[in-house]
């Protein structure tokens, strides 16, 4: 059996477990054992009552002393790092294919035995790789169409955050 398929199974067995004695002792219900007395149980209400009251009121005064000025980004600010950010997911998924390719080469060199990995899948790089790079022949290649549609959709939403035109 596998270690995969006995670790899951071993999981079930024990949440289902835990379920089991949850129930089971949830439906305890002895007068006798009562800890607290309804005399009992109607302070600890009342004082519950209270401090919840209180708290409210410590948060509702908490609210009202809050600074207003919180940091607020400018749209620039946030263009900027929209930017930047889809910049280096592309930069980074390129680096990332180079690197995959020069690897491949170099096991293929050495006539290694390779294992299956995960980025060996087309549908990894479609969706890591942010369908700019594809599997041919063996080899990732960059498909710079979708470069230059993902850039093109950077500056039109750079327009539609600023609401200018070019």
């Amino acid at each position: 059996m596998k270690k995969g398929l006995l670790f899951a199974l071993a999981y079930v067995f024990f949440i289902l477990l835990a379920v089991g004695i949850g129930m089971y002792y949830s439906t305890f219900d002895i007068k006798e054992n009562k800890m607290i007395t309804d005399a009992k149980q109607s302070e600890v209400t009342q004082s519950f009552d209270e401090a919840l009251k209180a708290d409210q009121e410590r948060v509702e005064k908490k609210k009202a002393d809050e600074d207003p000025n919180k940091w607020k980004p400018s749209p620039a600010f946030v263009l900027i790092a929209i930017s930047i950010g889809a910049i280096a997911d592309i930069v980074i998924v390129i680096l990332w294919a180079r690197h995959e390719n020069k690897k491949r080469a170099q096991e293929n060199k050495a006539n290694l035995p390779r294992k299956k990995r995960m980025t060996d899948s087309n549908v990894f790089w479609w969706v890591i790789g942010l369908g700019i790079v594809r599997k041919r022949n063996d080899r990732l290649i960059i498909d710079w169409k979708y470069v230059a549609v993902y850039l093109i959709l950077g500056l039109l939403l750079k327009v539609w955050i600023t609401k200018e035109a070019i």
